[in-house]
């Protein structure tokens, strides 16, 4: 194993960490459940394989169902879906050029308002697709629709300040 698998295996486990034992215990209301394992996923190398993302996708939504004791599978099939849909996504916000390169979608290499909008529709798509599986119903759609939104805003702005705090060390570890 090389050193930048050792190093993305270490945040991964620093995510599911995270997300397991603060990030789901945060004492907020029960219209926000901020999501930032998902970082993991969309701080990937571009020029990752599919397979891999989308193996790493399962091990990452495995381990979150399996320490917050949720019912199992909810997360998992979520960032499964995201990994697949991750390549759609960064057609969106990343110039042709950068397609193929092996880049990591940070806010310093998309910018900004570029990394903003990759990863608010990425987290909306997580989103919905999380809180749908977990209502099973559309009898409350209204309540199920507001916990999107407003987790969607609440996973948006810690993962900016979780991008942006370490965003040097981000950029080394994936590289």
């Amino acid at each position: 194993m090389n050193s930048s698998s050792l190093r993305r295996l270490f945040i991964f486990v620093i995510m599911v960490l995270l997300q397991s034992f603060i990030f789901t215990r945060l004492p907020l209301t029960t219209y926000v459940q901020p999501c930032i394992y998902v970082l993991f996923i969309l701080l990937l190398p571009v020029g990752h394989s599919r397979i891999t993302a989308l193996l790493w996708a399962f091990c990452l939504g495995l381990c979150v169902d399996l320490l917050t004791m949720d019912v199992t599978g909810i997360n998992t099939a979520a960032t499964v879906a995201l990994a697949f849909i991750r390549p759609y996504l960064l057609k969106l916000f990343l110039p042709k050029s950068d397609i193929d390169a092996f880049i990591i979608p940070t806010s310093r290499t998309l910018g900004i308002r570029q990394f903003l909008g990759y990863s608010l529709l990425s987290l909306l798509f997580h989103q919905i697709l999380f809180f749908f599986l977990d209502a099973f119903a559309f009898y409350d759609i209204f309540h199920t629709l507001l916990r999107i939104l407003m987790s969607t805003i609440c996973s948006v702005i810690f993962l900016l300040l979780l991008q942006s705090l370490f965003h040097e060390t981000r950029k080394t570890l994936y590289s």
